[in-house]
Formats: C-alpha cells, sequence, structure tokens
C-alpha cells in the first residue's frame, strides 16, 4: 500500500471521528436547551398547582378574619381571588403567593400591571398535565368550590343572611357572628379543607415524578452524549499517536521491508503486505466504534423505553388497584350508613331499656343476622357507649365489656363529623387473644351523641377484599398486596403454595397477617425448610419506602417476602394507616430487555468478527493481488514489447499499403482523377487505382475487400495487384474482373471476397466501359447538372465464386462529365443517435451542387459525410474516387 494511500485512509478515520464528534457536541447542546425547558416546566407545574393550595387558604384566611372583624375589606378580598382564579378578573403580573400578604398589610394592591383575564382551569389545561393530574387538580378545585359555599354560609351570616332550600341567601334575619365563626372551625369545614389538600398532596407527588423521570430522561441522555464525545476524541487522539508512531517506524523500516518483499517466500511477503496495510486495520478499529457506539445508544434508549413502559405500567396498576380497593371499603361504609338509617335497629337501640338484659341479643338478632348475610360481613357486635357487648354472632361475648379491645382509632373517628369508621388489624403480634385483631373493622354510630351506641362489623380480609387487590396484576408473576403499619400482609398472598413449600407459611394457613414483608434471606434457598425468625429480618426497601407516606416506583431490583427478585410501586394512604403494592419479578419484568441485550451483544460480536475477517480477507487478496500484479507488470512488459513492435510493424505496413495506392494526380490535357482513402485503422480493406493502358485509354478502379486489419490488407494488395495485371491483357472489363475473380477463387481458405467496380475511358471519344461486381452505385455528374446513376450489378462480389462470367455497360462522357465511384464507408456513416448518412442525402449533395474539378467534388462528400458523424467515431473504410472528362 503507498504512503499516500495510507495517509488518506488515516485522516479519513480522523475526519469520521471528528465529524460524529461535532455532530455528538450539537446534540450535547440541544440536550442542554432540552434539560433547560424541562426544568421550567417543572417549575412552572409546581407554581400553577400551588396557587390553587394558595388560593384556598387566602380564601379560608379572608373569611376567617371577616368573620372575627367584621371588615368588608376581607370580603371583598375574598370575591376578588375567586374572580381572579375563575378568569372574571385580569390576573395580576408576578400573582405568587405572597401577594395577599402584602394586600391584607397594607391595604393597597401592588402596581404591577394586569395579565389577561385566564382562568386558573385554562391555565392547568395548557400546562400539558396528564389525564390523571387533570383529574386530581380538578377534583381539588371542585372540593374548594364546596369550601367557598361554607366560606360564603359564614360571611353571609356576619350580615344576617341565611339560605333558603334551594340554598339561596335570601332570608333576612339578625347578624350572627358566634354561627360564622363556628362554621369556619367546625369538623365539616375542617373535613372540607382535608379533601381539598388530599387530591393536591397525590397530585404533586404525581408531577415530581412525572417531571423529574422528563428531567432524569434529558440528563441521562446528555451524560450518554457526553460519553460517547469524550470516546470519540479520546480515539481520534488515539488513533493520531499509534499512526505517527507507526509512520515513524515505517519509515525507518522501509528499505528493510522492501528486501524481504524481493527476497522473501511467498507467504513471508504476505505477512508483510498486512503490516504494511495497517491503515485499513485501523479504519476496520474506527468503523467498530462506530458501530459499538450505535448499538450502545440504542440499547440505553431501548432500556430507558422499557424503563418507562415499565414505571408506567406499575403506577397504573397501583392506581387502579388502590382506587378500586378504596371505592369497595368507601362503598363498605355507605352501605353500612344506610343499614343504621333504614333498617329499625337504631329505634330498637333508644327502646333497649324496656327489654329484659337476657333478652336483648334475640331482639336485635334479626336485623343484624340479615346485615351479615345481606353483605357477606364475617361478625357483627352491638355495643353501648361503655363498650358492653350488647349482641353479637359470636355469642360467648355478649354481656362482656371489650371498649378495652377496640382501636382507640376507631373510637375517635366515630367522635368527629363521620358517623362511620373503618380501621384494618394493626399490632398483631402483641394482642393475638384480642377478637378486634384478624379482620378489618367496620363501626357505625346508632344514637344521638349524649346516647352514644355503635355497631361493630367485621370485614374478611380473606375474600372480597383480597379479591379485589389480586385483580391488580400484570404478567404471570405480577401481584399487588395490602400491608399494616408493622409491615404484615393484610390482603392473602396469590402465591400461598410457594409459601407452603419453602417454609414460610404452615401448610393450609391464610397468608394474611401470617406473613411479614421482610426478605427471608438466601440461607431460605439452602435450608427451605428451615424455620426462620422474621421478627429479625429488616422489612423490605419498598415497604421502608411506604412507611414514608408517598407513593412511588422501584425499577431497581428488590427481594420481596419469598426471597424472590422484584420490582414494584407503592402507595401509601394515612388515613387507613396501610400500603398498597404491585410488584412483579424483575426476571420477567426485564426479560424482553435482556433478550435485546443477549441479541444486542450477540450481533456486536459477529459484527466484530465479520469485520476483522473481512479486513482480513481484504488485505490478504490485496497481497495475492500485489503478487500478481508483480507477475502482470512482468507481463505487460512483455506484451507492451510485442504490441509496440506490432504497432511499429503497422506502421510500417500502413505506409506500404498507402504507397500501393496513386498519392500523386497527373495533370492531363484530357481528363483530371482524383481519390482519397482514410482507413478506419491502421491497415485497410478499401483500395483504389487509376493508370493509362495506353495514350487513349484510362483505367480506374475502386474496391471494398470483406474483413479489417491485415488479412484484409494482405487479399487487398492481390487483388489490386491482379487487376492491374488483368488490365493490360485484356480489353474490357468485364474479362479483367472475370480473371481476377477466377484468381482468387482458385485459393481462398477463408472464403475472403472483394465488391469491385472498374472503369476503361476512351480518352478521344469519351467512351466508357463499366463492370461492378457486386459493388453499390456510382454516378455520372453532368456538365448540364444531370445526375446519372450507375447502378447495374454485372456479377458477385469477387472470388465468391471461380466460373462466374461479368458482364459490362457502355456509357459516352461529354466535356464537363464527372464519374464518381466510392465505398460503403460513405452511405454507413452514422451520426451520434445511429442515424446513417445514406444514398439519399449523398445524391441530395451531388443534384444540388456543381463542382469545378474531381477533387472539388471529393472533398464537398468527405465536408459533408464529417459534419453529419462529428460526434461520433468512423466506423468503416472511406473511399471515393473521382474523374473529370475534359473532352
Amino acid at each position: 500500500m503507498s504512503f499516500k494511500k495510507q495517509l488518506l485512509i488515516i485522516f479519513s478515520s480522523i475526519f469520521i471521528l471528528l465529524a460524529s464528534g461535532l455532530v455528538t457536541f450539537y446534540n450535547i447542546l440541544k440536550n442542554e436547551k432540552e434539560i433547560a425547558n424541562a426544568e421550567f416546566k417543572r417549575y412552572e407545574s409546581y407554581l400553577l398547582a400551588d396557587e390553587l393550595r394558595q388560593s384556598s387558604d387566602d380564601l379560608t384566611r379572608m373569611a376567617r378574619t371577616y368573620t372575627v372583624t367584621a371588615n368588608p375589606r376581607f370580603r371583598k378580598y375574598f370575591n376578588r381571588i375567586l374572580d381572579i382564579r375563575d378568569g372574571k378578573t385580569s390576573r395580576p403580573a408576578g400573582y405568587s403567593s405572597i401577594y395577599w400578604d402584602f394586600v391584607t398589610a397594607t391595604g393597597i394592591y401592588p402596581s404591577s400591571p394586569a395579565d389577561k383575564k385566564v382562568s386558573l382551569e385554562s391555565l392547568m389545561k395548557n400546562m400539558n398535565f396528564t389525564r390523571d393530574e387533570f383529574n386530581l387538580l380538578q377534583e381539588a378545585k371542585n372540593n374548594s368550590d364546596t369550601l367557598v359555599h361554607l366560606e360564603n354560609q359564614a360571611m353571609n351570616a356576619m350580615v344576617g343572611l341565611y339560605p333558603n332550600e334551594e340554598g339561596d341567601f335570601i332570608i333576612r334575619k339578625k347578624p350572627d357572628p358566634i354561627l360564622a365563626q363556628t362554621i369556619m372551625h367546625s369538623p365539616e369545614y375542617h373535613k372540607a379543607k382535608k379533601n381539598i389538600m388530599k387530591p393536591m398532596q397525590v397530585f404533586f407527588q404525581k408531577v415530581d415524578a412525572r417531571t423529574a423521570q422528563t428531567v432524569a430522561f434529558y440528563k441521562n441522555k446528555g451524560a450518554r452524549l457526553n460519553t460517547l464525545m469524550l470516546s470519540l476524541i479520546c480515539l481520534a487522539i488515539l488513533l493520531i499517536f499509534i499512526s505517527s508512531v507507526l509512520i515513524f517506524f515505517q519509515g525507518r523500516q522501509k528499505k528493510t521491508s522492501l528486501q524481504v518483499w524481493k527476497t522473501a517466500d511467498n507467504w513471508k511477503r504476505k505477512v508483510v503486505f498486512i503490516l504494511k496495510s495497517w491503515p485499513l486495520f485501523i479504519l476496520a478499529t474506527v468503523a467498530f466504534a462506530i458501530n459499538l457506539s450505535f448499538f450502545w445508544w440504542i440499547n440505553k434508549t431501548i432500556e430507558e423505553q422499557v424503563y418507562a413502559d415499565l414505571k408506567a405500567e406499575l403506577e397504573i396498576i397501583i392506581d387502579t388497584t388502590y382506587n378500586g380497593s378504596v371505592q369497595w371499603l368507601k362503598e363498605t361504609e355507605h352501605k353500612l350508613e344506610s343499614f343504621i338509617l333504614v333498617s329499625s335497629i337504631a329505634d330498637k337501640y333508644k327502646n333497649r331499656a324496656s327489654i329484659d338484659q337476657q333478652n336483648l341479643h334475640e331482639f336485635f338478632r334479626k336485623d343484624l343476622d340479615d346485615l351479615i348475610h345481606l353483605y357477606e360481613y364475617k361478625n357483627y357486635f352491638l355495643l353501648d357507649k361503655k363498650g358492653k357487648v350488647l349482641s353479637s354472632s359470636q355469642e360467648s361475648l355478649i354481656g362482656k365489656s371489650v371498649f378495652n379491645s377496640i382501636p382507640k382509632k376507631l373510637i375517635s373517628q366515630l367522635k368527629g363529623p363521620k358517623n362511620t369508621a373503618l380501621v384494618f388489624p394493626e399490632n398483631w403480634n402483641e394482642k393475638k387473644n384480642n377478637p378486634f385483631n384478624k379482620n378489618i373493622l367496620l363501626a357505625g354510630s346508632i344514637t344521638n351523641e349524649k346516647e352514644s351506641g355503635f355497631l361493630i362489623i367485621e370485614l374478611p380480609l380473606v375474600g372480597g377484599f383480597s379479591d379485589i387487590i389480586q385483580k391488580g396484576r400484570f404478567k404471570k408473576s405480577g401481584e399487588s398486596y395490602v400491608f399494616n403499619s408493622e409491615g404484615y400482609l393484610l390482603s392473602e398472598s396469590r402465591f400461598n403454595d410457594q409459601l407452603y413449600e419453602i417454609g414460610l407459611l404452615p401448610q393450609g394457613a391464610s397468608s394474611s397477617l401470617a406473613i411479614r414483608v421482610v426478605d427471608p434471606g438466601v440461607n431460605l434457598t439452602l435450608h427451605p425448610k428451615k424455620s426462620i425468625n422474621l421478627a429479625q429480618k429488616d422489612l423490605t426497601q419498598m415497604v421502608l419506602n411506604a412507611f414514608q407516606g408517598k407513593r412511588g416506583v422501584s425499577l431497581k431490583s428488590y427481594n420481596d417476602y419469598r426471597g424472590v427478585p422484584v420490582i414494584g410501586s407503592w402507595i401509601w394512604d394515612s388515613e387507613y394507616n396501610i400500603g398498597w403494592s404491585t410488584e412483579i419479578d424483575s426476571d420477567e419484568a426485564f426479560s424482553t430487555l435482556q433478550l435485546f441485550e443477549k441479541q444486542a451483544h450477540s450481533q456486536l460480536i459477529i459484527s466484530l468478527i465479520l469485520l476483522l475477517t473481512l479486513t482480513i480477507v481484504f488485505v490478504w487478496n490485496k497481497a495475492l493481488f500485489a503478487e500478481v500484479n508483480d507477475k502482470l507488470q512482468f507481463a505487460y512488459k512483455a506484451i507492451k514489447i510485442h504490441t509496440d513492435r506490432m504497432e511499429e510493424e503497422l506502421k510500417v505496413g500502413q505506409q506500404i499499403q498507402m504507397s500501393m495506392v496513386p498519392r500523386h494526380f497527373p495533370e492531363h490535357d484530357k481528363f483530371s482523377i482524383h481519390a482519397q482513402l482514410r482507413p478506419v485503422r491502421e491497415l485497410a480493406g478499401d483500395f483504389y487505382d487509376f493508370f493509362l493502358l495506353d495514350k487513349h485509354r484510362l483505367c480506374f478502379v475502386i474496391g471494398d475487400v470483406s474483413g479489417k486489419g491485415v488479412p484484409s490488407a494482405l487479399f487487398m494488395a492481390v487483388v489490386k495487384t491482379l487487376i492491374r495485371s488483368s488490365a493490360f491483357k485484356h480489353k474490357y472489363t468485364n474479362k479483367i474482373i472475370s480473371e481476377v475473380n477466377k484468381n482468387i477463387s482458385l485459393n481462398n481458405p477463408h472464403c475472403m471476397f472483394a465488391t469491385i467496380f472498374i472503369a476503361i475511358l476512351n480518352l478521344s471519344t469519351g467512351e466508357c466501359d463499366y463492370t461492378s461486381a457486386g459493388h453499390h452505385s456510382s454516378y455520372v455528374k453532368k456538365q448540364n447538372g444531370q445526375l446519372t446513376a450507375l447502378d447495374q450489378i454485372h456479377g458477385p462480389v469477387a472470388g465468391a465464386v471461380d466460373d462466374v462470367v461479368f458482364l459490362k455497360n457502355n456509357i459516352t462522357l461529354e466535356k464537363g462529365d464527372l464519374i464518381l465511384a466510392y465505398t460503403d464507408g460513405i452511405t454507413e456513416a452514422a451520426d451520434e443517435k445511429n442515424n446513417l448518412y445514406g444514398e439519399e442525402r449523398l445524391t441530395n449533395l451531388l443534384e444540388q451542387k456543381n463542382f469545378a474539378s474531381a477533387g472539388d467534388l471529393i472533398d464537398e462528400i468527405l465536408n459533408s459525410v464529417a459534419e453529419f458523424s462529428k460526434n461520433s467515431s468512423q466506423s468503416d473504410d472511406i473511399t471515393l474516387i473521382s474523374a473529370k472528362y475534359f473532352g
């Protein structure tokens, strides 16, 4: 390989790397803009969402201040806040969380220019929140509107306006500040306030997760781009260094290499050639590096997409499972509340004093049994305000006080604005004999506050509740479950058989409240039947994250309560004090990604092997070609010597051949004659000749031998010689051609032939005898301009058949007449579109023009043919002969 080619390959490789680096750098700058835009969107989303929360707080503050101070400006501020939020009043520029702090402190609106009128809801829609996020904001806004109704009720009470049955404040009475303040601090108000904050909290978590994911995506992309650019630059620098070193040593060892190349065996010569072709291996390295970068980039992109899809699926499933089970719990509470209101149980409880204590159970039993059977509840407990069991499905507890066994959280909820309460079992290990520690407890207040009683229902963890939870899963290994604040499973595991097998659960037992969500450890695999003290194990990372009170997703593998690596998502509900989780085995979750990575790695290895193999094969073939090239160079030199000699001989042959045709055209008082021969090759197959037979007769002839090259030239020389010889023996042209035909036919193994036109002109009389042996038409151009075609054929081509008798014709030329004969190189000349010059174009030229001499005629024809075929090459010999009779 030449030094020039080596440098070309090296610089091409470096250029490719640097160009790729520049493209990568451009994408880095573009990605930085995307990061900034994502961060800005994240910040705007927080501000917009926080405005809804802040406006609710500002409305509360204005309403409470008004109910205390009765200052009308605070009600004015209240209405203005609502108008700005609903788009009825222009939004002030810089409408931040401290805007109303400044206004309430000074009583002056900031002199900031007003923005256009736009509702908070419209701004939220323009922010491109997801459907779930927007629904949460809408829920919070709707709840805020409910709170606004209470606030309006309180503020109207300050001026003596009260609602009628339709809710319109048109009833006038005495102002009641105490009622207004009571409304603003009532449990109902606090509940409505809580209903605003709960969806807001979920919204913030969702927006935080989504925007953080978007920012993380662009940051990860930026990190990949930086890594790629750095790798390309390092590879380019390394390539420059290695190339410089190799070029330096190659220059020092050049003479030695050449000596080895000349003297070594064939295989050593090939090895030397391969070593000298090291730039190709560098180019192959660059190609592989680019290929590796492509595979790496695609792999990372697909990995991010798989992670994003898994995260989205886990979020959807955990949300669906959570919402479905919470809805089920709410409906269950509503059923109990409806039962207490519709059934006669409340009336019976008020009249219980008239019933004998021993018959109280039977007094309530029918209604309560109907409740159990109707909704498939587990147990019921009817308690008085001191916790004494009046009636129960567990008759052993009737008459006993179970107040201390009832969870305090359940009683405290019933003392609030709610008529029902629901709690999940806790402290299971500490109160194994507690009758209320193995199921969900649903309680309802059946009397007024002065004479309270409680109806407690047990909802089985195994059954309807667990069925709802277990429906929330995807793929084969997916599972959803619920756990309490101690980390115990509340819902039934769908892997009980596996838990039995590995010894975590006694055969046939329920996993609900029996399995703690901890990693059982690696010893479980070695000793599956070994007893494990779960209390000594740590809770899984998922449970610990859930205890922080936030929802989330973990795509980093961790061991679940079976010891199986999983990924999952979770939600913690502080109202019920339990958590929901959805998990899937990490092997199944990432199976598609792992399969792709295996295939990508296999393809990368195969591409490397193919690239290296093709490079070696290419270089090896180049070595073979170099060896063959040496031999070809030697052969080329020998062939060139031979070709040069042949060309020289052909030039000599051309000179000899051209010397055989007359080149001097004599001046005579009776005639003038002119001819032209333009061979397509060095040697021509056409010929012409003219000579005086005596002082009164002129013989001229033109012929076209078959084929081209040396054979035709030799055959032409023979035919021409025979014609001249026969012309001096015979008086007539037909006799001359007959003798020539006989002579060339007798010894013609290659079946060569010639078309011949021969004429003998009597210079005294103008009589002209002529014979055409397979030759095409000749022409006579009369002095008066008339054109006559000599188109008779007097026999076949000469040399085809030996015993043919040729004929002749006779014409008389007058003073000034021209006779013309030519070969088919004239009429078969072609232009660039392969159109032929043709005989018609020739006859038109002869008819339309007058010619001063024979030479003038030939020159006109040659110029016309040259003009016609100027953009194409000559394809056949061109020969013309013309004679003019002076009389």
